[in-house]
């Protein structure tokens, strides 16, 4: 029964069409169809599929060969496989997927690649049909074929997690180049296939050597698109921050207007009170007036002018979002830190501090500041209703675009690194606390505020 099995799936070839199948649903998988093709499911792509490879594929060969198993005896029977294996599964996704025709071709040519590599890893057991037992070789080839479409979809999902951006814009001339790449790659392990009893090592290592220089360039570009990214990146932020200190003096001209309108108006009143000679309502209207001032003038000091504005600044944003926060500070005199650094990392830890408590039921976050021995001691602590840490071990973003979140952590990281100084992330108490340390460049003697 199992050799009847392994003779059928010899005959009509059912490993290449199901390594066809799998290449064909990385494709669906990675660009899904076209929006005038709302009909299109991926079973029906799939049998599209199937049913075009085998009457090419199996619907040529098989007849040429009189209706015995399809086994490569011929490079061109290779080269018809291939053909067949790229051009319809470049046909099809073109025809009724989304995306642009580079990266469609590009992850075709790389899973056929890969195929062909792993052939060539199993290619002692092929050589070994005639003289080992026919029930065991039948057993190994099956099992190796498994191997091989495991693998086929462990590189469709690896595709999936980290494909090529479809805002990534590449010239013609990497496109090209890196097309040269993975061609000459599977011709290299073609070759001794197609000229067999010929010594084609030395056509392959030429073909080895030309891709060696285009590697090289590939590379530079993406580390010189890496670094233009940086630049972009950093001018993007200045440009937030000019934008965020324009809000805020915009905020702060909209309140003096108000408060001077308000102020005229207490003095208009108190005019009026005088002149009717009411005195003690004056000076009941003069306490309360001076003590909601005293409210309103509470200002935050830690000492560094930039993070005064920073907490001011998270604060204002907490409590429009309802959630209450609180400033605890020792004012230090003669001190100096990187202002830059200290503002990245607070800021970034206030940001996520705020972020995670507006799903808490009673949200509320506690800053604290002070100096201690030659470093800028930072805590910001947010309420939490259960064990982030134990939950969320490394602390990944939760959101589901996680191309646009999960960064602020990574940055204070960075950042403390950087300047030499010192994290740490704790739960305790219903509390989640990320305390920092950070080296002051200039020393400085505390006062209590």
């Amino acid at each position: 029964m199992f050799l009847t099995f392994y003779q059928v799936y010899r005959t009509y070839a059912l490993d290449s069409i199901i390594c066809f199948l799998i290449v064909s649903g990385a494709l669906y998988l990675l660009f899904g169809p076209r929006r005038r093709h709302g009909w299109l499911r991926p079973w029906t792509y799939l049998a599209l599929s199937a049913v075009s490879f085998s009457l090419a594929f199996q619907g040529v060969l098989i007849p040429l060969l009189g209706g015995e198993a399809l086994v490569f005896s011929s490079p061109l029977h290779y080269i018809y496989f291939f053909v067949c294996q790229v051009l319809l599964s470049f046909f099809w996704s073109c025809l009724l997927l989304r995306g642009d025709v580079f990266p469609k071709l590009m992850y075709i040519l790389i899973l056929v690649a890969f195929m062909q590599l792993y052939r060539g890893v199993c290619a002692p057991l092929y050589d070994m049909e005639g003289t080992m037992e026919q029930t065991l070789y039948a057993t190994f080839d099956l099992a190796t074929a498994v191997g091989l479409y495991v693998c086929l979809v462990g590189m469709a999902l690896l595709f999936k997690r980290c494909r090529v951006s479809p805002s990534t814009r590449l010239d013609t001339r990497t496109r090209v180049i890196m097309l040269y790449i993975l061609v000459s790659l599977l011709a290299s392990m073609l070759l001794p296939e197609l000229v067999s009893g010929v010594d084609s090592s030395q056509l392959v290592i030429v073909l080895i050597l030309s891709d060696l220089p285009l590697i090289y360039y590939i590379f530079g570009r993406f580390t010189q698109n890496l670094e233009e990214q940086a630049h972009m990146e950093q001018a993007l932020e200045k440009a937030r921050a000019e934008w965020t200190v324009y809000e805020r003096s915009q905020e702060l001209r909209e309140r003096i207007r108000e408060e001077r309108h308000e102020l005229k108006n207490n003095y208009f009143h108190l005019l009026v009170l005088l002149r009717a000679g009411d005195t003690e309502a004056v000076e009941s209207e003069l306490e309360e007036r001076v003590g909601l001032i005293s409210d309103k003038m509470r200002e935050i000091d830690t000492g560094v002018a930039y993070l005064d504005y920073l907490i001011a600044a998270k604060e204002a944003a907490a409590k429009k979002a309802g959630v209450e926060f609180g400033v605890e500070s020792e004012i230090v005199d003669g001190f100096e830190v990187d202002e830059m650094a200290a503002g990245t990392v607070l800021s970034n830890l206030m940001d996520n501090a705020i972020e995670a408590s507006l799903g808490e039921e009673h949200p509320c976050v506690r800053v604290h500041m002070r100096y201690v021995k030659g470093y800028l001691y930072g805590k910001v602590s947010n309420r939490v209703s259960k064990d982030v840490i134990a939950l969320n071990p490394h602390l990944h973003t939760t959101k589901h675009d996680k191309r646009a979140h999960g960064y602020g952590l990574k940055i204070v990281r960075k950042t403390l690194e950087e300047h030499e100084g010192m994290l740490n992330v704790d739960v305790k108490d219903g509390w989640f606390v990320a305390s920092f340390m950070l080296p002051v460049e200039k020393s400085g003697q505390v006062r209590l505020a």
